[in-house]
Order: structure tokens, then sequence, then C-alpha cells
């Protein structure tokens, strides 16, 4: 989350936030297939505001799996201000074998 924030996406260098969203993600996600500029391009759509403007954020509820258990979604809420209203977003997650061969949870 803190690497979508618009604060973090062109610092140290251009496109930082990106590039450290991306680590995140899936291999099956389709932004995974993209370069860092579309990436970014994607994060400037009316649609994703929420996710790079946020100052916080809250769990809503428990991480709830899906199906054989190697997909889940989590719901959270943000906002970008104390006095503005709450923002529900979900993150679909999947389970993956990463470098070393242990699974962890990325972005679906």
């Amino acid at each position: 989350m803190c690497a979508l924030h618009r604060r973090n996406q062109d610092t140290p260098y251009a496109r930082f936030g990106s590039e450290v969203a991306m680590r995140f993600l899936s291999p099956d996600s389709p932004a995974s297939q993209r370069s860092l500029e579309q990436f970014a391009d994607y994060l400037s759509q009316e649609w994703y505001r929420p996710l790079v403007e946020w100052s916080e954020m809250r769990w809503d509820g428990d991480l709830v799996l899906l199906g054989n258990g190697a997909e889940a979604y989590q719901q959270a809420g943000v906002r970008s201000s104390p006095t503005a209203a709450w923002v529900s977003i979900r993150w679909i997650l999947a389970r993956v074998l990463a470098e070393g061969g242990h699974e962890e949870w990325r972005v679906a």
C-alpha cells in the first residue's frame, strides 16, 4: 500500500513505487505482464485514485480463503483524510511458490 501512494511513486527515482508494487503481483496477474510505465499509467486512472491518495487504512474483516485455499481475498478500507468517507477495496490474492521454495500471498 505504501508503494502505491502518490508520494512514493517517484521517490527515490521515477516509477519506484510501481516497481515495488509489481514485486507483490502474482505471475498470473495481468498487471505483472506490463511495463513499469504501463503499470504507472494504470494507477493514474480514476478507478485507482483511492489507492494512491489514501492517508488512513483499516482491515475490514479477516482474510477469506476461496476454493482450494490457493486464492483468497482481503477487504480493506481507505480514506484520504480523517473526515473523508471510507472507500472499500478488495485485494484478490493468490498463493504462489516464491524463490527459496516457500509459499507467499501475492496480488492476483
